[in-house]
């Protein structure tokens, strides 16, 4: 039986799976073979923030989408075309990845913005009306 959020146990399963990499030695895989960049989700108390790190991509190549409370990141890096060259080391990681993440509520998909700077994703999603905690006033009799 499994408790709590779906997506923050496979998260903390991931990073099981990386220290196990490092413990025995083996390369650790990095995102491009965990098939999704590492991010960051925070509120703001009016808005959801993602933060994902994307170093080498092209605006050409990402594609966001949001639907009610689902956040869909799609990317593809390019590898460079290099001929008769010999690698000593191969490390960066390159392909598509489709990374889809549940928010904790409904967000207005019309007043979302998105910012690419330096590497740097930063999806901004104001909280929808009708999700919003509204004061309701009492009055007497």
């Amino acid at each position: 039986v499994m408790r709590g959020n779906f997506f923050e146990q496979f998260d903390h399963m991931q990073r099981e799976m990386d220290h196990l990499w490092r413990v025995f030695g083996g390369r650790q895989p990095g995102w491009g073979a965990r098939l999704y960049p590492p991010l960051n989700l925070y509120a703001t108390g009016e808005s959801y923030i993602v933060e994902c790190e994307l170093p080498g991509f092209s605006l050409d190549n990402v594609d966001i989408t949001v639907t009610g409370d689902t956040l869909l990141i799609k990317g593809d890096r390019k590898a460079p075309n290099r001929e008769n060259v010999s690698f000593h080391r191969r490390e960066r990681n390159y392909g598509s990845f489709n990374r889809s993440l549940k928010l904790p509520d409904s967000v207005d998909a019309e007043r979302t913005k998105a910012n690419y700077t330096n590497g740097l994703l930063t999806v901004e999603m104001p909280v929808a009306e009708h999700v919003k905690p509204r004061q309701v006033k009492v009055t007497n009799g």
